[in-house]
This record gives structure tokens, C-alpha cells and sequence, in this order.
């Protein structure tokens, strides 16, 4: 402390007064989140200054919300968010900051890595929060099929027809809205296909003979049957697989399945009829 008298580094540590350890946790984004001391500052990537971390008007200090530690900070229009994680567990926190510092409220509570509320604000921070690999919701995609040149994908809750060759596609809806998973009772969507028009997309009910298939302009959008509900032996389906690319019923045969009877084999020759 003697040192500023001196206006010499008396102990030759690189500075002059007390020498505080600085901490970057991290500088995703625009701005860097540091640990002086027991103190934190949001400062700014650009001029290596910003504002202390204060709640109810006194500095937050390392410790002092038990296990919760800091993991990010993010400048915002209106000022700062920052983020907490409890020490080694899958739970967090983030809170609205003013232009000084100042907590203002939670953005979130206490949630889980899962939580679309925590995962929507990862971008916000520029940072993957909960570490899973995505900065942002991450939705799970399911690839259901990828016969011939389309993929019928799950993607949430939601279902696209993708190109093979591009992989993206449109999503597929009815009435206006997006087709969502369960919305047709057990019904389950088991292929997709373009074709000149559009797409044909093909329905099954789960565990049960029964299957259906749908027209699609070439934007996803229902426009009418190709079959009512049929059996996996009627032609109608049948004759619509060789579209997909894709033996629908697991028949074990693309396309009408026709009986063949082996009448005789006797010699070099089978008569068949």
C-alpha cells in the first residue's frame, strides 16, 4: 500500500499499490466478465472497463450466494445480463442488470439446463451456458426416413421435408399451422416425398394395419388425400410406395405387391401363372 507513495513498484509484482488477481471468466460476446479480487466487473471488450456487480447496493462478493458462482455476462440495450450456476450442478440463474451494475430482477430462476428459458437466453450471452453443444434452444432432430431424394425429420415437436441433397426443406402443416407430434392421436408420419407438384407425405397408425397419404403444395401445406385410411394389402397404398422410394407397409416389396404361385418346377422350366 506504501507503494503509490513511492510511486515505485517497491516489489517489483508488475504494479504500483496492492496488487488485486484478476480473474477473466469468460469474454464471449461484447463484453468480459472479471473477478478482481472478491469483486466482479462487466466490462467491455473494447475498453477493458464497466461497471462492479452490485445487489441491494453493496458489491457482490464471491461466496456470498453459497455454491452459486458466475459463469457469464452480456451487455444488453439496456444494460447487462449476467448468469449463475450452482457449483457442479445442473442448476442456474440469470439476472437483468442496469447500465451501473445494479441487479434489477431475475430473467430467470432457479432452472435446469434443460429449461427453454435458460437455453433461450444463451444467445443473448453469445456463451452455451449449460454446455450441451448449442448456443440457443437445442431441439432435438430426427431423421424418420431419407429414402429417394427427401428426409422427413422431426424437429421438435414439428416435421419438415428436407432435400437429401440441400437439407433443408419445408415444414409440414394443415390448416394453416404446423403439423405437431401427437396431433393426430397415434397417427405417426412414416415417409415424405417430392414429387412435381409438391410432396406426398405417408401416415401410419402406430402398431395397427392402417395407413394414409397426404398431398402437399410445394410449401409443406396440406391440400388433400391421396388415400383414406387403407390396409397395407390395398393398392391404393401399394401403388403409391414406388413415390417414396419406400416399402410403406414392410411387405417386403416396393410397389404392388403381386402373388406369384409356383404351379410345377419339374425340369428346366417353371410354369407360372
Amino acid at each position: 500500500s506504501l507503494e503509490n507513495s513511492f510511486y515505485q513498484d517497491l516489489n517489483h509484482d508488475g504494479v504500483i499499490g496492492i496488487n488485486i488477481p484478476t480473474t477473466v471468466i469468460e469474454s464471449f460476446g461484447s463484453t468480459s466478465l472479471a473477478r478482481v479480487g472478491n469483486n466482479f466487473y462487466l466490462n467491455s471488450n473494447s475498453t477493458g472497463s464497466g461497471p462492479q456487480l452490485t445487489y441491494g447496493g453493496s458489491a457482490v462478493v464471491a461466496g456470498q450466494f453459497g455454491a452459486c458462482e458466475l459463469i457469464g455476462a452480456e451487455a444488453t440495450a439496456t444494460g447487462y445480463v449476467v448468469a449463475w450456476q450452482v457449483a457442479g450442478a445442473d442448476l442456474y440463474a440469470v439476472w437483468n442488470i442496469d447500465s451501473s451494475g445494479n441487479y434489477l430482477n431475475n430473467a430467470t430462476g432457479g432452472v435446469s439446463g434443460t429449461s427453454a428459458a435458460l437455453q433461450s437466453q444463451e444467445n443473448s450471452f453469445s456463451q452455451d451456458l449449460n454446455r450441451d453443444g448449442a448456443t440457443g434452444i437445442n431441439i432435438t432432430t430426427t431423421a424418420i426416413e431419407s429414402f429417394g431424394s427427401t428426409s422427413l425429420a422431426r424437429v421438435g415437436n414439428d416435421f419438415y421435408l428436407n432435400s437429401n441433397s440441400t437439407g433443408s426443406g419445408p415444414q409440414l402443416t394443415y390448416g394453416g399451422s404446423a403439423v405437431v407430434a401427437g396431433q393426430f392421436g397415434t397417427c405417426t408420419l412414416i415417409g415424405a416425398e417430392a414429387t412435381a407438384t409438391g410432396y406426398v407425405v405417408a401416415w401410419q397408425v402406430a402398431g395397427a394395419d392402417q395407413y394414409a397419404v397426404w398431398n402437399t403444395d410445394s410449401g409443406g401445406n396440406y391440400l388433400s388425400n391421396a388415400t383414406g385410411g387403407v390396409s397395407g394389402s390395398s393398392t391404393a397404398l401399394q401403388s403409391l410406395e414406388n413415390s417414396f422410394y419406400q416399402d410403406l407397409n414392410h411387405d417386403g416389396v416396393i410397389g404392388i405387391n403381386i402373388p406369384t404361385t409356383v404351379i410345377e418346377s419339374f425340369g428346366s422350366t417353371s410354369l407360372r401363372p
